[in-house]
């Protein structure tokens, strides 16, 4: 453990952090446990005194806390019911299923219904939120100067503070793989060495298993899941030029139908097909994780938090990871924001929210947090707990050696406002409704159209 910090904090130092746009982060509480789009009320106690986290009160507060269904850990309930007990602090958690997140939360802004709390990827997703006119500016709060890497905070535009970071960072883009059924087929383990490999491996899968084990899991029902793959094979693509491609794309000096090698990775999207599990259309994120524990199917493309998730619900399951290594690129896609809590101006509670938010930062309801699902603290006084070795490989070995690159949705985040829509264009493509080069032509024309509304240089 005392190496893989070392190796991140090196890694944090050098100013490259990775998460990932809807990265689910852990636990997350299943329909069945919260309702499709129910809301549930905990409550909770604190050791941390009034002096420490601003004053006490006698009167109780419901402070009203807008996420979805992937993010949203079992154990934050057990963190809001410490809460409750002590301060007097309600947390009411509005958890939505992810394929209705992006368009409730941009919803609630717009009209002006908001709650105390929206989490939301930070900074990637400040401007889709407005954070300048809707969000509070967190740089002085007593929290800030225990952030592991506050400068993966900035905002894009004015450099502030618009959330309180969930992690310091995360989000290993990777293969995520059930290891103990690959096992089971007599199917190699060991990092494929090409694309070609990877390709061969999926074969070997459906041929050893007669057909009864899909090689790859496929949630299509929460669309976000589904361009997981073009971004990577996007970036690939790109690199190492992959900033200079982003910057030109930004500037309207070259579009995104005219890159052949873009219109290639959606067609692999879609040639994979074979590969997916049958039902990949009403396979949520939730179910997706399950479908890789039990052996339905081999793997995903997803984040490390995938692979912690299944081994919170399902830990005599071992899972392993390889790299996407698509046109046999032997890199590490990262992202390049964190999941955080932006503090609405609007809502109901302002002061008593930020009050919250510190005694949610303090060590005693964080270890708790990191006991249950280990990750990357975003304090520095609060411990990871133990990470998987999946992931922990993943760090050491594309890490220290600079093989790793921002995937594209961090290095050309303006449209993030709009990169919903794509992903609901790959579904559409998938169950046949769009050829990939009709869907690149489709979102080029939505990309622009975009651009010239923000009033951008080059549109």
């Amino acid at each position: 453990m005392k190496t893989l910090r070392s190796t991140l904090a090196l890694f944090l130092a050098l100013g490259m952090v990775f998460s990932f746009a809807a990265c689910s982060g852990g636990a997350a509480v299943s329909p069945s446990q919260s309702g499709s789009d129910t809301t549930k009320v905990e409550s909770g106690e604190s050791s941390v005194s009034s002096s420490e986290t601003g004053s006490g009160s006698s009167e109780e507060v419901t402070i009203t806390y807008f996420t979805a269904q992937s993010t949203l850990l079992d154990v934050y309930y057990d963190m809001a019911d410490a809460l409750y007990k002590k301060e007097k602090i309600r947390v009411e958690f509005q958890a939505v299923p992810d394929d209705q997140y992006y368009v409730l939360a941009k919803t609630k802004v717009a009209t002006n219904e908001v709650p105390d709390i929206i989490e939301y990827n930070t900074p990637s997703n400040n401007i889709e939120l407005g954070a300048q006119d809707n969000c509070i500016v967190l740089n002085d709060e007593a929290w800030f100067s225990r952030l592991v890497n506050p400068t993966l905070l900035a905002d894009p535009q004015d450099g502030k503070c618009y959330a309180m970071p969930l992690q310091s960072s995360g989000c290993f883009l990777a293969w995520y793989f059930n290891a103990d059924k690959l096992k089971e087929l007599g199917v190699s383990t060991e990092q494929p060495a090409t694309w070609a490999d990877f390709i061969a491996r999926c074969d070997e899968i459906l041929q050893k298993s007669d057909g009864k084990v899909a090689p790859i899991s496929m949630a299509a029902s929460d669309s976000w899941t589904v361009q997981i793959f073009p971004v990577v094979a996007e970036m690939m693509t790109m690199y190492p030029n992959e900033k200079e491609i982003c910057a030109k794309l930004e500037k309207n000096e070259l579009k995104w139908n005219e890159i052949d090698g873009f219109t290639q990775c959606i067609q692999t999207l879609f040639d994979m097909k074979k590969y997916y599990n049958t039902d990949f259309l009403s396979t949520t994120f939730d179910m997706s994780e399950e479908k890789v524990a039990n052996g339905e199917c081999a793997m995903a493309m997803q984040t490390e938090s995938f692979a912690q998730d299944i081994n919170t619900k399902f830990p005599n399951v071992n899972i392993g990871s390889w790299i996407c290594n698509y046109k046999d690129q032997m890199i590490l896609p990262i992202g390049a924001f964190v999941r955080g809590l932006f503090v609405m101006k609007d809502g109901k509670h302002v002061d008593e929210t930020l009050r919250f938010l510190n005694l949610w930062s303090q060590p005693e309801y964080q270890s708790m947090r990191f006991v249950s699902v280990p990750g990357l603290p975003a304090f520095k006084d609060c411990e990871s707990g133990k990470m998987l070795d999946c992931v922990t490989s993943l760090v050491n070995n594309y890490v220290p050696t600079n093989k790793y690159a921002v995937n594209m949705n961090d290095i050309l985040s303006t449209p993030s406002s709009i990169y919903p829509e794509l992903w609901l264009m790959y579904v559409d493509m998938l169950s046949g409704g769009l050829t990939p080069k009709e869907l690149m032509d489709d979102w080029q024309a939505k990309y622009e159209d975009y651009m010239k509304e923000r009033g951008m240089k080059g549109f």
